[in-house]
């Protein structure tokens, strides 16, 4: 009994200010009026609006946004090792884990935001997670599709590993190549001004420019990937998941040729380089 008072008594010590915080007032620190602009659409509107309640509720517990980072890998990860195992059943179970995956990846952004623990290693927790998500779902689809339709196990998971790795290096190694030379460039480059520069240019996207990428976001596919589970679960039939598999690879391989002919047959690294540069010079 004494055990178990002790843990109650810390579980309201967590939750300290919450008690008279509502929920409206908890999304206006959470979820600032900028992230609206700077969120993709689906995010914003098909997961902020329930995130905020797991906020509140880790929050409540005392959970460091790094912890939430670290459940939102395993719920990934979790459904991507059910879809290995071929079965539209477990199929289904996998891809509502991916979905909650993706919703945790908001919600540890904002208990950063409420608790003003947000920090660099945070960041590179979050991108890394991103990142092992991605591959692990496609790794999780491929073999099921591969499994269900018969396909040749080693091309179906090489491609879809291929268009995860291939997506993630070309923006990963472009974002290198800007820092690295901003950095030699100019010697007072602050992260925090390099994280006001990115947020800038997501802030001067239209919605039409934003509309259009849509297709293009990883929340869309672990979407669309519920949705064609949950339809070939309902009528019996797995097609529909490699259709979507197959649409999928298409937006996948469509985004990286993009790309790569803006990075080096536009330059727009170097193009985002001067502009940076030019910015911070502007400010002296």
């Amino acid at each position: 009994m004494k055990m178990r008072n002790r843990h109650w008594q810390k579980f309201l010590k967590f939750g300290k200010g919450l008690n008279t915080l509502t929920i409206k007032e908890l999304r206006a620190v959470c979820q600032p009026a900028y992230k609206q602009k700077i969120d993709p659409l689906m995010e914003w509107y098909l997961l902020r609006p329930f995130s905020i309640y797991f906020t509140w509720f880790f929050v409540r517990l005392g959970v460091g946004p790094n912890w939430v980072t670290l459940m939102g890998m395993l719920l990934g990860c979790a459904g991507s090792g059910l879809l290995m195992l071929g079965q539209v059943g477990w199929g289904v179970a996998g891809a509502v884990l991916i979905w909650l995956g993706f919703l945790f990846d908001c919600v540890d952004g904002e208990v950063a935001r409420y608790s003003g623990k947000g920090s660099l290693r945070g960041t590179y927790l979050d991108y890394f997670v991103g990142g092992v998500n991605d591959m692990a779902i496609m790794l999780g689809l491929s073999f099921y599709v591969a499994q269900t339709m018969g396909w040749p196990l080693v091309l179906v998971v090489t491609a879809g590993v291929a268009m995860a790795y291939l997506e993630k290096i070309i923006g990963l190694y472009a974002q290198c190549v800007i820092y690295r030379n901003i950095r030699a460039s100019w010697d007072s480059v602050e992260v925090d001004e390099a994280q006001s520069y990115d947020d800038k240019v997501w802030k001067e996207m239209g919605l039409w420019s934003r509309l259009l990428r849509v297709p293009f976001e990883t929340f869309f596919r672990a979407s669309l990937i519920l949705v064609a589970f949950i339809v070939g679960a309902s009528v019996g039939e797995h097609q529909v998941v490699a259709w979507a598999w197959v649409l999928i690879l298409v937006l996948g391989y469509t985004l990286v040729a993009k790309s790569f002919y803006s990075e080096f047959f536009q330059d727009r690294v170097g193009t985002s380089m001067a502009d940076f540069i030019g910015a911070l010079k502007g400010r002296v």
